[in-house]
């Protein structure tokens, strides 16, 4: 059976915990890192490492601290499941994005490079998203996310070639660097130029071919693999 969804993860672990935002977008911006901090703080410390022993929790986190006072392994700990779509990950230092995980073979680093040129373009594609936007820019881009989950490239842009312009920003903020990343974004382009991501493609296939046409469109061959 097909899932309603380009992202499946995306759109059934949002039913998860939703009212805590532990998965999709955040309920809103943040002013600062902490912000950030206690916000996450606010939701429930869903598992304890006591002293080694794994012990299921329905406090907040909050109040395991206000308890146990400053605690950063413990945050470490509570971070860790907390799955927005793009979240920092403190203890390795990363950002990570977690719905596009899975990547054709071929296009394997496209995500990797999208998610450095972000981090390096953010002051730019801040200003241009709320510019674009204006003041309900974070309602916006949450009711895009969702319509993204459902449709990918389909979904309807909150505003005139917004994803051709955050690309752009992105991809120039690579140049810049000076180490030739930017070619990996070339799939990107062709992604967006079809309105037609791997997701997208993905279920065309099983549409015509089912499970058997699936697999053998995700397998990985020999040939494909550069030693």
């Amino acid at each position: 059976k097909e899932s309603p969804y380009c992202s499946a993860r995306e759109g059934v672990m949002a039913a998860i915990r939703a009212n805590e935002h532990r998965h999709g977008m955040l309920a809103r911006p943040m002013a600062s890192l902490v912000d950030f901090v206690e916000t996450l703080s606010q939701s429930t410390y869903l598992i304890v490492n006591a002293g080694g022993q794994i012990v299921p929790s329905s406090q907040p986190f909050s109040q395991y601290l206000a308890q146990h006072g400053a605690d950063y392994p413990a945050f470490l700990y509570h971070e860790h499941y907390v799955w927005n779509s793009a979240r920092l990950r403190a203890a390795y230092g990363t950002l990570e994005i977690r719905p596009a995980c899975q990547q054709p073979w071929d296009e394997s680093m496209a995500v990797a490079a999208l998610n450095l040129g972000l981090v390096e373009a953010m002051p730019e594609i801040g200003a241009l998203i709320r510019a674009k936007l204006g003041e309900e820019y974070w309602t916006m881009m949450q009711t895009y996310h969702r319509q993204a989950i459902r449709f990918g490239l389909y979904a309807p842009q909150p505003g005139s070639d917004l994803l051709s312009s955050v690309l752009t920003l992105a991809e120039a903020a690579l140049a810049r660097r000076g180490f030739g990343e930017e070619r990996l974004i070339a799939p990107l382009w062709r992604r967006l130029d079809r309105r037609m991501n791997p997701a997208q493609r993905a279920r065309v296939v099983f549409r015509h071919d089912g499970m058997a046409g699936m697999l053998s469109h995700a397998t990985i061959r020999p040939g494909q693999v550069k030693r």
